[in-house]
């Protein structure tokens, strides 16, 4: 309870903190962080596996069901901006309509009493196209370029087809999975 007061009436950390960072996680931890093992909805988080600009992607698991999903959350500052929950929900609805092995299943959207606002989709295993690149160097193997193209084009026919622009479309977005099936791998 003290330690909630000396926050409220502190906005910014004082900087003597900085060399306390313990202290500072515990004087600053805020009700609506999210912990590995809460539950959201039907599901319980498992373990952080993404961060971006507007949230958190965890693995989760449906309790009931027992399917384990990639659970994408907004900030608690996205989720207060209604034009952005509104957008990301519209988003979430739209993907739902897709189905395509190229492009990731969505399961559920939902904005819960607290505020909070998610998106559980397939959990994929593999890597961004990021960290491909990161691995394989500006210039990864041409035979592997040209397949990844190929896949991601093939994908973006099926979301244009439906009538949906992907405004987003960057590195940190594709997901390269293994698939044995294919000559590079991905």
């Amino acid at each position: 309870m003290r330690s909630q007061q000396l926050v409220s009436r502190h906005e910014a950390r004082p900087q003597w903190l900085a060399t306390f960072p313990l202290l500072a996680a515990a004087l600053y931890r805020r009700a609506d962080m999210i912990d590995v093992g809460m539950v959201l909805g039907p599901y319980r988080l498992l373990r952080p596996i993404g961060r971006g600009g507007m949230g958190q992607v965890f693995a989760a698991v449906h309790e009931r069901m027992g399917q384990e999903v990639a659970l994408k959350l907004l900030t608690p500052e996205s989720a207060e901006d209604s034009q952005l929950v509104a957008r990301f929900i519209q988003e979430a609805r739209a993907l739902a309509q897709l189905e395509h092995p190229g492009i990731v299943r969505v399961f559920q959207c939902d904005r819960l009493d607290d505020g909070r606002v998610y998106v559980a989709m397939e959990r994929l295993d593999g890597i961004s196209l990021r960290d491909f690149l990161r691995q394989h160097g500006r210039r990864p193997p041409f035979p592997a370029a040209m397949a990844i193209a190929r896949q991601l084009a093939i994908a973006m026919v099926e979301v244009h087809r439906k009538g949906i622009v992907h405004r987003d479309l960057k590195p940190e977005n594709v997901f390269l999975c293994p698939d044995e099936s294919v000559e590079q791998g991905y």
